[in-house]
């Protein structure tokens, strides 16, 4: 036993070892814009048993716990990742959609795999009966997606909309759908590829077992919230996790092995579900969501890197090479599956005609769940499932190149990706500031640079010396008729950066005329600031400012420097509410994430004490204080 234990450490040294190679591999494919787990896979398929053979294809078996932490990771952020409040209002075209992929994907996997009996390795020497079992697999594979990999995206653009809440809706709906397909889908063909008679005890019996992983998965989270309560540490906590996961999957196979042998009947609790449970009770209905997070977050990079090396080792590249004409026709019938599904649904839920013809083109991308159930069939039935895992990964990787490009660009499309070039100008905050000075100039680059779309206004004529990276504009005279011929009425904000008595009537015409309630005005004297003050706006004595943030720089100097700029990896923003799922939500139910803080909630001009239970409402002006990459995600999440 002692030296079992010693050589499968050794094997696993070994392994962690080529992890951290398969790292910078995956890195560099990055440079190429190559997705991450392109990388990892190619590193995992140079160490595998048939290019460098540093892994023999025993070895990668006998690093099966590797999978099995991974793949139950991956169901418990499946499960946290699904956010019933922020797709409620999208659920009718949800429901639609989503059934009409999964409907197509099996309407036309188990006629295709029934077709090339006679051409694809894994269904040789196969009757009839086995090739339909394939194909019921088969279908429930190509219906899974990637949550992650549009998430990510949608991070990146910035996106949000209707659209793009429908997009997240649909596909996290049918990875959970996927799992429960898979369950069904793995049952019925063990039943056939056995020969045993079909009977209707067996749809009871299916039914049962999804159930009782439902209940079991509830008896997880429970567990999980144990060690998220005790846990100490970090590290801790994220191996305590990661060994539930493990214990799930060792504790299905013992239930199934011990009533396949004892019991009048097999009983097998899918693992996949019972950690998607799990995952989303602790992640949506527990007081523990955001140490849960922490660990999905900080853990997740480490265990993908692992899993989809190890994927990539695992690729039977003979079977590969013999079967790629078949990864093609799978990657084309699943292409149709969706347009055909997507079409059909969003014409059954009644979607606008644009929505119906571009839906499917943001539902290619597809990764870890769709990569660990075919693994998972290469360990259930190991007679065929092993060439068949490496045809349906190689569909994979096909889609994961090709889905992110088609999501981004059928976001920028729908007019809902806020980042890239004229939509992201068209659709930034602007803001008009009156002065031609070095402070307006500074001011000006600088909001340019947080994604505000800055216009300079001078009253006097415009040298052609000026630089020209800021939108210069030329104004005779200050009154309300000009103001409103350049569009200051339509400004989310106005600055008087010019002499004190032009900043005052600044503030008088924005109020009286313009109805522009944010101000800002640079003043001198105290009479100055309090008749911008009497116009609603902000006065700001720079000498008195200038102290103020010199006292704090001294009391508080990390927060100070993040709220002045000095921190280039945090900010602070204010972002009014405007996402109507999100009406009525607490922030404790936002599930932000956890480098995120909430400073302030004002609404009609007073402002709330915010706390886990404040709750927010449409026109809500919420300053958030954070990571610059989070506060984009907020500001997703927050907004139409």
């Amino acid at each position: 036993m002692s030296t079992l234990v010693f050589d499968f450490l050794t094997l696993f040294t070994l392994f962690a070892v080529l992890v951290l190679a398969a790292e910078r591999i995956g890195k560099a494919a990055s440079r190429f814009k190559l997705p991450l787990i392109t990388g990892f896979l190619l590193a995992g398929v140079l160490i595998g048993p048939y290019v460098l053979k540093i892994l023999s294809a025993e070895q990668v078996l006998q690093l099966r716990i590797v999978d099995e932490l991974a793949l139950a990771f991956i169901a418990f952020a499946a499960g946290a990742e699904l956010h019933y409040r922020e797709i409620r209002h999208q659920l009718h075209r949800i429901w639609w959609i989503t059934l009409g992929i999964v409907t197509a994907s099996y309407l036309l996997a188990v006629p295709t795999i029934l077709w090339m009996a006679d051409s694809a390795p894994f269904l040789d020497g196969m009757g009839s009966q086995a090739r339909l079992a394939v194909g019921l697999v088969t279908g429930a594979i190509l219906v899974s997606r990637s949550p992650s990999s549009l998430i990510a995206l949608v991070a990146e653009l910035r996106a949000r909309g209707p659209f793009t809440r429908m997009l997240l809706g649909v596909t996290v709906a049918l990875d959970v759908a996927v799992i429960m397909l898979f369950a069904v889908s793995t049952s019925v063909a063990d039943v056939l590829l056995r020969d045993s008679e079909f009977r209707i005890s067996l749809v009871f019996l299916v039914l049962g077992e999804i159930l009782m992983a439902a209940l079991v998965g509830v008896a997880v989270a429970g567990i999980l919230q144990l060690v998220l309560q005790f846990g100490r540490r970090l590290q801790v906590q994220s191996v305590l996790v990661l060994a539930t996961g493990v214990g799930v999957y060792a504790a299905s196979g013992w239930l199934r092995e011990t009533t396949h042998t004892t019991g009048p009947f097999e009983i097998f609790l899918e693992p996949l579900l019972v950690c998607m449970v799990a995952g989303f009770v602790v992640g949506n209905l527990s007081s523990y969501r955001a140490d849960f997070e922490r660990i999905l977050k900080v853990t997740g990079p480490t265990v993908y890197l692992a899993f989809f090396t190890l994927a990539g080792a695992s690729l039977d590249l003979v079977s590969l090479r013999v079967a790629w004409r078949i990864a093609l026709i799978l990657l084309v019938v699943r292409l149709l599956a969706i347009i055909t599904g997507s079409y059909l649904g969003g014409l059954a839920a009644g979607a606008p005609p644009r929505i119906r013809r571009l839906t499917w083109l943001g539902m290619l991308t597809q990764a870890g769940i769709g990569l660990g159930l075919a693994k998972e069939v290469s360990v259930d039935f190991p007679e065929w499932g092993g060439s068949f895992a490496t045809t349906m990964i190689a569909v994979i990787v096909v889609n994961q190149l090709i889905g992110p490009p088609a999501a981004k660009w059928v976001l920028k499309t729908m007019g809902e990706a806020r980042v890239d070039l004229a939509d992201g100008l068209r659709r930034a905050p602007r803001v008009l500031i009156f002065g031609l000075d070095g402070q307006s100039w500074a001011l000006a680059r600088q909001l340019a640079d947080h994604g505000w779309r800055p216009s300079l206004i001078s009253r006097r004529p415009i040298s052609e010396d000026e630089p020209s990276d800021i939108d210069l504009i030329h104004i005779d005279e200050l009154s309300g008729a000009a103001l409103s011929r350049i569009g200051a009425d339509k400004a989310r904000t106005l600055v008087g950066l010019m002499g004190e008595d032009a900043n005052i009537d600044l503030c008088r015409l924005a109020h009286d005329e313009l109805g522009v309630s944010n101000v800002v005005a640079r003043v001198a004297s105290q009479e100055a600031a309090a008749r911008c003050q009497q116009y609603g706006a902000t006065a700001i004595d720079p000498s008195v400012a200038l102290v103020n943030v010199l006292d704090h720089f001294v009391r508080s100097p990390s927060l100070t420097g993040m709220v002045v700029g000095m921190d280039v990896e945090r900010d602070v923003i204010e972002i009014e509410m405007s996402n109507r799922d999100l009406d009525g939500a607490s922030l404790r139910e936002l599930q932000l994430p956890l480098d995120v803080l909430v400073l302030s909630v004002e609404r009609d001009g007073a402002s709330l004490i915010s706390h886990g239970y404040t709750r927010l409402q449409r026109g809500d002006r919420v300053t958030v204080m954070g990571q610059t990459t989070s506060l984009d995600q907020v500001e997703t999440r927050l907004t139409e």
